[in-house]
């Protein structure tokens, strides 16, 4: 009976006490192509690549996983970052010069160069950058064309 007591009082603190996500940060991908992105706190390209296939079909197709960072053509992309209001202590507290970053790279060049390679040599097809004053301008949405 403790067990049951205890149980249902647990749970619903545990629920309750979940961080907030702040998703309000969106990519729209305007261009009409596929286009692969890596959200970076200065000037480096940061993290692993943004090149997540789930598995190629017989007839070499990559059928590309949700969970890579990508936007599909004509399509938009919220980013989620834990906490109340984390993009902007993100970017204000983390990013150098309170400037978001984000590189973006098109599908051929991504899948036709090594990941090490375009971090090494600094390749991209574009590079954004942003404040907190030109996301709240903008409504939080980065368009890419």
């Amino acid at each position: 009976m403790r067990k049951l007591i205890a149980f249902a009082i647990l749970v619903p603190l545990a629920l309750c006490g979940c961080d907030p996500v702040d998703r309000r940060l969106t990519l729209v991908n305007y261009s009409d192509r596929l286009i692969f992105y890596s959200v970076s706190v200065n000037d480096s390209i940061m993290g692993r690549s943004p090149l997540v296939a789930s598995y190629e079909i017989s007839r070499g197709d990559t059928i590309w996983d949700e969970s890579s960072n990508l936007v599909p053509a004509g399509k938009k992309k919220s980013l989620v970052i834990i906490g109340k209001d984390a993009w902007v202590y993100y970017i204000n507290r983390v990013c150098e010069d309170s400037t978001l970053r984000v590189f973006v790279f098109d599908k051929d060049l991504i899948t036709s160069t090594t990941w090490d390679t375009l971090v090494s040599t600094r390749r991209y097809t574009h590079k954004i950058t942003a404040k907190v004053k030109d996301l709240e301008k903008s409504n939080w949405e980065i368009e890419i064309r």
